[in-house]
Order: structure tokens, then C-alpha cells, then sequence
């Protein structure tokens, strides 16, 4: 069943890459030579820059590590819950600004901004599919 939801999530990112991804950023993030080979190449791409920015906030987290006393338990919380909200969509727009950076002839993102709406509108198909399946 996961390979199943897998497959038809990694689906939906490829369309929503090649047709919703560059009206929804007003051209701000398209894959060069729209074709569906592409978008997965894009997609895995960005799937590993993803990956290792994740590493590497974990690194530094790890290393700066959050100091949890009694008096500073509920502003924590608060910061967590923000950081746990926007920071996927941050993290995700830095992995398709830095692909696009890198590889310009697969992808175009004019600048972080674009990524950063393309970034949320994955993460809302993703979403949606991981409702529905």
C-alpha cells in the first residue's frame, strides 16, 4: 500500500510541477522543455536538496539543542508550533530556489519568493493526496 501512495503521490507532485506549479507563480518557477521525464528528474532533485537541508537543521539543532526549563516551557511550545508550521514550507522553497540555482536548464525559479509559493502549493497537493489515499 505504501509503494501504491507513493507512486500516485510522486504523480500528482509531476503534474502539479509541470501545469499548476507555473500559472500559480505566474511563471516564476517552470521546468525547462516541459516534459513529464523532466519533472521527475526536477523532483528528485529537489527531493535530495530537500533531504540535506533537513540534515543539516537537524545538525545545527542538534548542536546549538533547545534548553527546555520550567520557566521557559509554554514560549517554547509556541515557537515549536510556529517552527513546525512554516519551516517545511521554508525549507522546501530553499531546496527548489537552490535546484533551480543549480540547475537552471531544468528548472527556472525567478526568485525565492516564486519558490516559496510553489513550495506551498506542493505541500498542499501533497496534503490533499495524503487525505484521500
Amino acid at each position: 500500500m505504501l509503494l501504491v501512495t507513493s507512486l500516485i503521490t510522486l504523480a500528482a507532485l509531476v503534474v502539479t510541477l509541470m501545469y499548476l506549479v507555473p500559472p500559480f507563480t505566474n511563471n516564476g518557477v517552470v521546468i525547462n522543455h516541459d516534459s513529464a521525464f523532466r519533472a521527475t528528474l526536477v523532483y528528485a532533485g529537489i527531493s535530495l536538496v530537500n533531504t540535506g537541508l533537513w540534515f543539516a537543521l537537524a545538525v545545527v539543532v542538534a548542536i546549538f539543542g533547545v534548553n527546555i526549563a520550567a520557566g521557559t516551557l509554554a514560549p517554547v511550545g509556541i515557537l515549536a508550533s510556529i517552527a513546525l508550521t512554516f519551516v517545511p514550507f521554508l525549507v522546501n522553497a530553499t531546496a527548489i530556489f537552490l535546484f533551480g540555482r543549480a540547475f537552471p536548464k531544468l528548472l527556472y525559479v525567478r526568485s525565492f519568493g516564486s519558490a516559496l509559493w510553489a513550495s506551498l502549493l506542493l505541500g498542499l497537493v501533497v496534503n490533499l493526496i495524503l487525505m484521500i489515499v
